[in-house]
């Protein structure tokens, strides 16, 4: 092995790389090109997916003061994970009561389902003229059920009625934002119904607590993965969910 040879061999090379221009353009100039473009779409990339969902919340008066669910104008900021999470849902209005006084009550929940439907929103929130009631009924049965058996009432108390009431969620499966929004939204009403249990002193045993925790730990962590848009947004997240096509 002459090492004289091979220096000349690569000083050879390297004169014959750097008097061809499209080699060198290629090596220096390329890379000084793609890499801000690269960052910039990834950029542009990440704020799409990261654009807010309209959410269009129906009967919002029918919502309990305690716990809320919306405050100014958007969802407390308290069930989401991270407070600024809270403006990827962006909240439209609309009441139950008729456009016109005189006019039958409109069919709201159809409202619901058709505003999905035409793609106006990516998730529709439906709280039901009954829902005050049906609280009603659960704390009520919450109270006979924390009674003594002797002070209690000779009618039993059903085991659905210890289920808390749940707003419906209507979202669209051939939609990825409105899955991806219906998870998040799913995720605030899961906590809220949560508080609303604790308040009302749903009883929880130990390890049923312990396991309720171990969810919502995991749940908060899937959380920040679907507003990034990394995860598909699971069906059973929402017992109360109508998923349209």
């Amino acid at each position: 092995m002459n090492w004289t040879n091979i220096k000349l061999i690569l000083a050879r090379e390297i004169r014959d790389q750097l008097r061809d221009w499209r080699t060198m353009f290629m090596i220096v100039v390329m890379p000084i090109l793609l890499y801000p473009l690269m960052m910039s779409v990834t950029k542009i990339s990440q704020l799409a997916r990261e654009a807010p969902s309209r959410v269009l919340v129906i009967g919002a008066r029918n919502l309990p003061e305690v716990p809320p669910l919306v405050e100014n104008n958007r969802f407390a900021p308290g069930l989401f994970p991270t407070g600024e999470k809270s403006r990827l849902l962006e909240i439209v209005f609309e009441g139950d009561e008729p456009s016109v006084p005189g006019e039958p009550p409109r069919d709201m929940r159809a409202r619901a389902r058709t505003a999905i439907q035409q793609g106006t929103y990516e998730v529709a929130l439906y709280i039901p003229a009954d829902f005050a009631d049906r609280l009603d009924a659960f704390q009520e049965a919450i109270r006979q059920h924390a009674r003594r058996p002797d002070e209690r009432p000779a009618k039993t108390v059903p085991a659905g009625a210890l289920v808390v009431p749940k707003p419906e969620v209507f979202y669209s499966t051939a939609e990825k934002k409105s899955q991806t929004a219906f998870a998040l939204l799913s995720a605030v009403l899961s906590r809220w119904t949560d508080q609303i249990g604790r308040l009302s002193g749903l009883p929880i045993p130990l390890e049923a607590g312990t396991r309720q925790h171990d969810r919502r730990r995991r749940r908060e962590q899937d959380d920040l993965r679907l507003a990034a848009g990394a995860l598909r947004a699971p069906d059973q997240l929402a017992p109360d969910a109508t998923p349209l096509m």
